[in-house]
């Protein structure tokens, strides 16, 4: 007889339950071991093969918004910025100008084919009795407008810039015309610095509200008189 057969039956049910655990242990190990064998393969798999731009898109971290807008364009000190794309360059107005008028009623936009010199007047904004001209803030020949803006003048206040660019530039100089321009983290410094400098400058009825974190009210422009706003518009944006 065995050893197993004369130990009394609770020591015998014991030992039994033992051996039991013992084999689910190994088991258990070799099921884990079997599923992390297969995960590594697959890994190495997928790593091996190639990976479609709209795949790398779709699985890649979203971009930040003002950082990268702010990183990605050269700014005029007359508020407008260019965007260089495939040898062309994009312009438009920035939030300093857009958030000075508000929701536009109108815009008067450059024609294809012109000319234009860097810190030459190129299109105009209206709201109200307001208007601001608008600087290029590069030289070249224009060859594309945005004319959705004239039926929705608006989308350039929803979208400055995005969908509410103003025109397409081919550049005739364009590094001499970037060097000129603000770029980067001192672009993002000076915005930043114009903004505290029209409140101080003008009133502190500019600003939204404090929870707000001192941010500019929208279409502050027209909380401004008459002086003011002439004031406001020679001094930052180079209107005579």
């Amino acid at each position: 007889m065995s050893d197993l057969a004369r130990l009394p039956v609770p020591e015998r049910r014991g030992s039994t339950m033992v051996v039991v655990a013992v084999v689910l242990m190994f088991l258990l190990f070799a099921v884990a071991e079997v599923v992390i064998a297969h995960r590594r393969r697959e890994a190495k798999r997928h790593a091996a093969q190639p990976v479609s731009h709209a795949e790398a898109v779709a699985s890649a971290p979203p971009r930040a918004g003002p950082q990268i807008e702010i990183a990605d364009r050269y700014y005029h000190p007359a508020h407008t910025w260019a965007e260089v794309r495939a040898g062309e360059i994009v312009i438009g107005s920035d939030e300093i100008a857009v958030q000075a008028l508000g929701a536009l009623d109108g815009i008067a936009l450059p024609v294809r084919g012109r000319f234009v010199r860097q810190g030459e007047p190129l299109w105009t904004l209206r709201k109200k009795s307001r208007s601001l001209a608008q600087v290029s803030p590069v030289e070249g020949t224009i060859i594309d407008v945005n004319t959705g803006l004239v039926r929705n003048p608006r989308a350039l206040h929803e979208s400055p810039y995005g969908s509410g660019w103003v025109a397409i530039i081919r550049p005739l100089a364009p590094q001499m015309s970037l060097r000129n321009l603000l770029h980067g983290r001192l672009a993002k410094t000076w915005l930043e610095e114009v903004k505290r400098a029209i409140v101080s400058r003008f009133s502190p009825r500019l600003i939204a509200t404090a929870q707000d974190g001192g941010k500019l009210r929208d279409g502050f422009g027209e909380m401004m008189n008459d002086a003011e706003w002439k004031a406001f518009t020679r001094e930052y944006f180079a209107a005579d």
